[in-house]
């Protein structure tokens, strides 16, 4: 992935699940990745959403 666009966090009764959203080779891109990467880059100043179980989501800013 050549450029990071924005982190997604599903936080669900089953589990955490991460992906990270960005572009290729001129195509967009998800690829998912493991909750301490996910949270690095939201540290790093990367925009994330975080989405909870009830549906609710809420974007998070992060300043590092």
């Amino acid at each position: 992935m050549r450029r990071v666009s924005w982190v997604r966090i599903v936080l669900a009764d089953a589990g955490t699940h991460c992906e990270l959203m960005g572009v290729g080779h001129r195509l967009p891109s998800a690829r998912r990745v493991s909750l301490g990467t996910a949270l690095a880059l939201a540290a790093s100043g990367v925009p994330t959403v975080v989405r909870s179980a009830d549906g609710a989501s809420e974007k998070l800013l992060v300043t590092g």
